[in-house]
């Protein structure tokens, strides 16, 4: 489970940081635009300003270790 969550916040780092926001917001499903938005507002996407994604960007350890600490506090995450 721990395993699977863990892909799932990298794929969707991944796939999210580098695309504009409001291209996202007008080109993808209603439910991967809140996706986004949550990830962000939560802190476990950084926010690139302008409300724009960098999917093509590299995702850091440091990144993931961020991210994985921040599930735990909202109580996603064991």
């Amino acid at each position: 489970m721990q395993k699977r969550l863990i892909s799932m916040v990298l794929a969707l780092s991944m796939a999210l940081t580098a695309m504009p926001l409001p291209a996202l917001a007008q080109s993808a499903p209603p439910d991967t635009a809140k996706a986004a938005r949550w990830a962000v507002e939560s802190g476990l996407l950084p926010d690139m300003g302008e409300g724009a994604f960098t999917p093509g960007k590299r995702v850091t350890k440091v990144q993931v270790i961020r991210a994985w600490n921040r599930l735990k506090k909202l109580g996603l995450a064991k």
